[in-house]
């Protein structure tokens, strides 16, 4: 029923942010932004961490075509999770 509702391109947006927030495992108490968007055929997902004590911050800035949206989302998640070292969780 949805599908036939639904934007390709805000569904795009969705995923590759939720994408991101999912590989750090992110909860109300993550100080994370993820923030995507689609212009022409390229697509761009930034992100932003913080650790807990919010003395550290991890950025980062992804392009790519639009179609590799999910793959640019993972490593964005992982490039992320992997620089923090965990310093964003509890």
């Amino acid at each position: 029923l949805l599908t036939k509702v639904n934007e390709h391109t805000t569904s795009i947006l969705a995923k590759s942010e939720r994408k991101v927030l999912n590989i750090l495992e992110g909860d109300c108490h993550t100080a994370v932004g993820v923030f995507a968007k689609v212009k022409n055929s390229y697509f761009e997902i930034t992100g932003e961490l913080f650790s807990i004590d919010g003395k550290e911050r991890y950025f980062k800035i992804i392009k790519d075509k639009t179609s590799n949206y999910l793959n640019a989302s993972i490593e964005l998640g992982n490039y992320l999770k992997e620089k923090s070292r965990g310093s964003y969780k509890k």
